[in-house]
């Protein structure tokens, strides 16, 4: 199944490659010569709490009832379409809700519904924290090998119960956990953890909702090597949307190998002591890109701003650290990185 991401009826590419880098590089230029005019920017996070009605129990409850509703859908779709159901799709519908609404489509997770109605004995203390460090190896994995997994099943009886087992398999692992650290191992709740730090909703240390600056909160969040990687694998599932069906086996070789090299670009010197704060808006890219085209051309739109959000990131943390000559200087790889990378999946869909 080829995904279609662009099309020549939108604009020629030259003009959208070029629309791409001169956003990317027009961002960090405009950055660079506010920090030489205002060295002393704030680093603190902005935020403004919400009225404690919006978090009430009701809200909660009505949240949890719409996950529950929302997955016996999901599975029926994927019973009655089979093939024709693409994991991607359903990655960057996730991917979407949670760069709104923050926090919000965790509750609506079927896996944490599961442990809401049936709490082991003993709940963990510990609450997952707005930030990327709840991220597990584990969801990398299991996001990699289910995407493969899915686009080479054809039978929809199959490939519903393989996601229903998933999210009890899941629901297992989490109770024998206390509860703790839901986005550990579920793929679904990490990415959404991960994409939700760049979200303009998000949960404050004291666990209530408020609006805040995406970027401040992204800057500050400094996620942990398992997100780097969990964002490395979604830029695969974009690019491996690209082509032809192949065996289960074929589609994770080259899934892994891919999500290899770009998690390899991402760990890389420099790149990953400056790049981490970057990881929410690109993984929010490439998720969204991932799933197709679905709003020409708004969606292109939107996957360069996340780029310009990335450089801003990256500003903010260096701005942070160093005075504004230094602070030029140690982000030029990381930004040759975001404009490598918003030119290479435009570029790579382009020709699909």
């Amino acid at each position: 199944m080829t995904t279609q991401l662009l099309a020549s009826d939108v604009l020629p590419m030259p003009v959208v490659l070029a629309g791409g880098a001169g956003v990317v590089i027009a961002t960090a230029a405009a950055l660079t010569n506010r920090s030489a005019t205002r060295p002393d920017l704030p680093t603190d996070r902005w935020h403004r709490p919400l009225p404690s009605f919006v978090d009430r129990p009701v809200t909660r409850v009505t949240l949890r009832v719409g996950g529950l509703v929302t997955a016996v859908l999901l599975i029926g779709a994927v019973v009655a379409a089979g093939s024709d159901v693409h994991p991607a799709g359903v990655v960057a519908l996730l991917v979407g809700v949670s760069l709104l609404a923050g926090p919000l489509p965790r509750l609506a997770n079927p896996v944490r519904i599961g442990l809401a109605l049936a709490p082991p004995a003993t709940i963990g203390h510990g609450t997952d924290p707005d930030l990327g460090e709840s991220v597990g190896w584990a969801a990398v994995g299991w996001l990699a090998a289910l995407s493969a997994l899915l686009r080479t099943v054809e039978d929809g009886r199959v490939l519903g119960a393989m996601f229903a087992g998933y999210l009890l398999l899941q629901a297992v692992l989490l109770r024998r956990r206390g509860g703790r650290r839901p986005a550990h191992s579920d793929a679904l709740d990490a990415t959404s953890a991960v994409v939700g730090l760049v979200a303009p909703l998000g949960r404050t240390r004291d666990g209530g909702l408020a609006w805040r600056n995406p970027v401040v909160n992204a800057a500050h969040a400094s996620p942990g090597q398992a997100a780097l990687w969990l964002t490395a694998v979604l830029v695969a599932l974009a690019l491996t949307g690209v082509g032809g069906e192949a065996t289960t086996a074929g589609v994770l070789v080259r899934f892994v190998a891919i999500a290899t090299v770009a998690g390899a670009v991402l760990r890389g010197g420099i790149i990953r002591a400056y790049f981490r704060g970057a990881v929410a808006p690109l993984a929010a890219a490439y998720g969204l890109l991932a799933g197709g085209r679905w709003l020409p051309p708004v969606d292109l739109v939107v996957f360069v701003a996340l780029h310009a959000v990335a450089v801003a990131v990256l500003h903010r943390q260096a701005i942070a650290r160093h005075d504004p000559r230094t602070a030029r200087a140690v982000q030029f790889l990381p930004r040759l990185a975001v404009l490598t990378s918003v030119l290479g999946g435009l570029a790579a869909v382009a020709i699909s």
